[in-house]
């Protein structure tokens, strides 16, 4: 990039990618030292004044999580008719990276167990998110879980990103008739349309799960039948066969994390967590992927100031029926 770009109070480093919500950037934001991730919303999903009070207020949301597995949301607002986020920057690679890289190989289940554990530490503390000024349990939900959103920084940290579009269990659309998320990672209940609560974010986990284990995801496209179809009605094809080394107890978890019906599911990210590293604790396997496949840094690693005080961690309550 020749021209320096501006955004307001940013100045645009590179181009990260663009996807169908908008144009990611690596950016610099005046009176900060690191660099940040810049999201600018593409303008035919902003025009809608609704939408925009919508995203800017679950921005807003999300802006208050605080914890180490989770993508910090530092800023959101609007700047030439142009909604934004500034997020932090991760140096590192995601999953789907890591797991597109491998190929034709498996990756190795050590790394693999670690990964999806560190994101369901992440996925609990925001499953179970209390106002710290109301004291209400929020009922948060991601929706968007999948390989492009789990982040695995050069430290080996995983980050579960994109909760600048955290939703509440009360619904599942951003505005009428856009739903959010990938069909291939969607439960059934969200590809239906139904209220959604953890057990939705735990399917899509699963099916991260699955495609890093079997190196192919449970309901790929097939001739005459659409994903949406599969994942509705199909049901994965076995994972022994595809990956003869996976552990019996690491077989049962996927299938129940894939369950159709989410009442077959497990309930609490900790509770998939705590399985996976006892199942890890058995394997004595390296948690950590080939650095190999890990593409090289392009930036330091970010500590991006916060426009208000970090919060400290929450109380953990128990779900009530």
């Amino acid at each position: 990039m020749n021209d320096v770009q501006r955004f307001g109070p940013y100045r645009v480093l590179r181009d990260i990618g663009e996807g169908g919500m908008g144009r990611v950037s690596l950016a610099q934001r005046e009176g900060w030292e690191e660099p940040v991730v810049l999201k600018r919303i593409h303008s035919e999903h902003a025009t809608d004044a609704r939408f925009r009070r919508r995203l800017l207020r679950e921005a807003e949301v999300a802006a208050g999580l605080h914890h180490l597995n989770v993508v910090r949301v530092l800023e959101a607002g609007v700047i030439d008719d142009q909604v934004y986020l500034s997020m932090e920057y991760v140096a590192g690679s995601s999953l789907a990276h890591v797991h597109a890289a491998s190929r034709p190989e498996l990756l190795p289940l050590g790394p693999i167990l670690d990964a999806i554990a560190q994101a369901c530490d992440g996925l609990a503390y925001v499953h179970r998110f209390v106002n710290p000024e109301s004291g209400k349990w929020m009922e948060l939900i991601h929706r968007d879980v999948s390989l492009d959103n789990l982040l695995l920084s050069f430290t080996g940290t995983v980050k579960v990103a994109d909760f600048g579009i955290v939703k509440t269990s009360e619904g599942t659309q951003t505005t009428s008739g856009v739903v959010m998320g990938k069909l291939a990672y969607m439960s059934p209940e969200q590809i239906r349309d139904e209220v959604l609560d953890a057990r939705a974010d735990l399917y899509s986990l699963g099916v991260c799960l699955y495609e890093l284990l079997a190196g192919r995801r449970p309901f790929p496209i097939q001739r005459g039948r659409s994903v949406m179809e599969s994942v509705l009605y199909d049901a994965p094809p076995p994972l022994l066969p595809q990956r003869p080394d996976t552990p019996a107890p690491l077989v049962s978890l996927v299938e129940a994390l894939l369950a159709k019906d989410r009442k077959s599911r497990p309930t609490e990210a900790a509770a998939v967590a705590k399985e996976l590293r006892a199942m890890l604790a058995t394997l004595g396997e390296s948690p950590r992927f080939p650095s190999r496949l890990m593409e090289p840094p392009t930036a330091a690693p970010a500590k991006p100031r916060r426009l208000r005080p970090a919060l400290p961690e929450q109380p953990v309550p128990e779900p009530t029926e």
